[in-house]
C-alpha cells in the first residue's frame, strides 16, 4: 500500500520539497494498534488501544482476531502477531 510515509514521532517525512511516499502498511498499522476506539469520527470502531493491554490488563478475549480484523479492514495482511509478556509487539505483515 502506498501512501504518505511518516517518522517514529507521527510527523509527515518531508524530502525533496515534498512529501515522502512509499510503503506506509507499517504506519497505518501503528495507528490502529494505538487508537482508541471513537477517535477516528468517521470509523468510530476503528481502534485497539493496546496500551491498555501492554499496561497489565489481561488480553481481553478474541483481541487478537479483532486486531487482524481490523487491520485486514485497512489492507494489512497479517502474517503474525504477538505480545510479549514484556510489552513487546511483535506484528510481522505478509
Amino acid at each position: 500500500m502506498k501512501g504518505i510515509r511518516t517518522n517514529e514521532e507521527g510527523d509527515v517525512l518531508i524530502g525533496k520539497n515534498s512529501l515522502v511516499i512509499g510503503d506506509n502498511r507499517a504506519d497505518v498499522a501503528e495507528r490502529v494498534l494505538a487508537t482508541v476506539p471513537g477517535d477516528v469520527k468517521e470509523y468510530p470502531r476503528l481502534g485497539l488501544f493496546v496500551q491498555r493491554v501492554i499496561g497489565g490488563v489481561a488480553l481481553p478475549p478474541f483481541w487478537m482476531g479483532r486486531a487482524k480484523t481490523q487491520l485486514r479492514s485497512e489492507g494489512i495482511e497479517v502474517e503474525k502477531l504477538n505480545i510479549a509478556s514484556d510489552g513487546n509487539i511483535e506484528l510481522k505483515i505478509k
